[in-house]
């Protein structure tokens, strides 16, 4: 929904504003579709569950990286 998709850019420009890590959770279970949720709620599936997990991890990844780079200049 429309107040949704509000909400994460709302969250990315907080994100980007304090020079913060975002995770997408919104668009990672939007590429899952209606796979990502439970039939008939807004509850997450078990599929929808790896991939906010595969996001997380991304972004968990990336700062570790970034962290050893700079351990590391």
């Amino acid at each position: 929904p429309e107040h949704l998709a509000a909400v994460n850019r709302m969250v990315f420009a907080v994100g980007e504003r304090f020079g913060l890590p975002v995770v997408d959770t919104q668009g990672a279970l939007g590429e899952g579709g209606s796979a990502a949720f439970l039939p008939d709620a807004i509850h997450w599936s078990r599929y929808g569950q790896e991939l906010v997990a595969r996001e997380v991890e991304a972004v968990i990844a990336a700062q570790v990286a970034a962290q050893a780079a700079h351990g590391a200049a």
